[in-house]
């Protein structure tokens, strides 16, 4: 089963945490150094940074849960999926922002979607 790393609105206690209905939750995590979140078009984004973590969680889930996700993320158009390394040095999915210039957006310095005040969080 593929292992997805979720970072913004389909965390727990998030508005779109119902599209990860049937994956199973594996832990709470953080990136290895490396990532950054961005604040694009009132969602957060993840984006390879030159240093920074992110704070997010791992599910395992079907590669047709994948295929789901893709369409309900916009990939190949707003996201894309893409390996990300995590603190433990292991490896899972995750989805990307497309953009061409990060220096455009806001950057979520805590690494913490749940810490900005526009997220949708309900913890």
């Amino acid at each position: 089963m593929p292992r997805l790393f979720v970072y913004g609105t389909l965390r727990r206690g998030a508005a779109n945490a119902r599209e990860l209905g049937g994956a199973v939750w594996e832990a709470d995590v953080r990136t290895g150094n490396g990532y950054a979140l961005i604040w694009k078009d009132g969602y957060p984004a993840l984006v390879t940074s030159a240093e920074g973590a992110v704070t997010g969680e791992v599910y395992r889930t079907s590669a047709e849960h994948l295929a789901q996700l893709d369409a309900f993320e916009g990939v190949p158009e707003l996201y894309r999926r893409g390996a990300v390394v995590l603190a433990d040095g292991t490896v899972a999915e995750a989805y990307f922002a497309v953009v061409d210039d990060r220096t455009a957006y806001e950057r979520l310095a805590s690494g913490d979607y749940f810490d900005h005040p526009g997220s949708t969080a309900h913890r």
